[in-house]
């Protein structure tokens, strides 16, 4: 008797509860895919602690491929960017960034090869100064040349401050927008005026010399 109750209750209690225990920690350890077995001979706790991991395994596994799906629209949309986006931890280790971000920064490797760099280490001041904590805090600097071979580019960085739960520093993100074409378009217009200025000049100092002399009747 003692021996048919001890196999009855390992077989009833001990085994399904290892094995509901088993898939609960391959799922813990992210393996998703663990299907967890609901035993059909249970219709007491043991078969709703079963169902319970179950169902909790399949929301999981939606709410992840939720998260992939989000994260590569996200990557789609960055790597469709002309500006360069950097996105950097309360630690200042760079977490997320574009490619247009490298190509800007003249930096070289692939979609992770920056990943947990500390940004200051880029040699970067506008991506190394500290932001303040207003809640609306951001910064806008302009740099010039950052490389040798790039003589004529400038740069606007302009960083936001992100905020976690209560308030606390989750880091920045920075939008790195080339605005070389916007200085030589001013330069232009600044050599236009100059030139017009000094050719409009000489002939309208002329004319007003004159204009004097006639408005005061000298000349008869």
């Amino acid at each position: 008797i003692t021996i048919y109750l001890a196999w009855r209750l390992r077989a009833l209690i001990s085994d399904p509860l290892v094995e509901i225990t088993r898939s609960a920690v391959a799922i813990g350890e992210g393996n998703l895919d663990t299907h967890v077995e609901v035993p059909t001979q249970h219709k007491n706790e043991l078969g709703a602690l079963a169902a319970a991991v179950e169902t909790m395994r399949r929301n999981l596994g939606k709410h992840f491929a939720e998260v992939q799906s989000q994260n590569q629209r996200m990557e789609t949309i960055l790597s469709a960017m002309n500006d360069g986006v950097l996105l950097v931890d309360a630690g200042w280790q760079i977490q997320q960034y574009n490619t247009s971000a490298l190509r800007l920064l003249g930096l070289e490797g692939g979609p992770t090869t920056w990943v947990g760099r500390d940004v200051r280490t880029l040699g970067v001041e506008a991506l190394a100064e500290p932001m303040t904590v207003d809640l609306s805090s951001s910064s806008t600097v302009e740099m010039g040349p950052l490389v040798e071979d790039k003589d004529h580019q400038h740069l606007r960085v302009i960083r936001r401050r992100l905020f976690g739960p209560a308030g606390a520093n989750a880091g920045f993100v920075a939008v790195i927008h080339d605005v070389t074409r916007e200085k030589e378009l001013d330069q232009v217009k600044s050599d236009f005026f100059s030139m017009v200025t000094h050719e409009l000049k000489t002939p309208l100092t002329a004319i007003e010399g004159y204009t004097k002399l006639l408005l005061m009747g000298r000349p008869g």
